[in-house]
């Protein structure tokens, strides 16, 4: 649908929305690092340990593309992992100049396990609330 096809008043409510989803975003990533404790897996960590998961094993490089950052970038987070014992390096059969990204056990658990700090801290949060502010929340998703 092109713009002179739109109804009239369409775009200030597309505008209104993406307003109040980036907002609520935004809130939401706030209390998510508020509620990080030390030792806690940063969120590139958490993205990085997730696509190893899912995908398997991977270069730094492949594991950077999927996630449109620069390769160094994903260095430094691999690196941080490497550190942690959560990613192991072994060579490449094809190529001895690439190493190939896998997950260690720890690493598998680190990732099965991720999310249950934030379940366990989030929802005394959410109950702590005034039913004006969830109905609001809940009004503000569902415009």
């Amino acid at each position: 649908m092109s713009e002179e096809e739109e109804p009239a008043g369409a775009r200030p409510a597309v505008r209104a929305t993406a307003t109040r989803l980036r907002v609520g975003l935004s809130a939401f990533r706030r209390r998510t690092q508020e509620a990080a404790i030390d030792g806690d897996l940063t969120a590139p960590q958490l993205t990085a340990l997730s696509r190893l998961d899912r995908l398997g094993p991977l270069t730094t490089a492949e594991l950077a593309r999927r996630e449109q950052i620069t390769p160094q970038a994903m260095g430094a987070t691999i690196a941080s992992l490497e550190q942690r014992g959560l990613v192991a390096r072994s060579a490449d059969a094809a190529d001895a100049r690439r190493s190939i990204l896998s997950l260690t056990p720890a690493g598998t658990d680190a990732i099965h396990s991720a999310a249950a700090p934030c379940r366990t801290r989030s929802p005394p949060r959410w109950r702590d609330r005034s039913p004006a502010t969830r109905s609001r929340f809940s009004t503000q998703r569902h415009p």
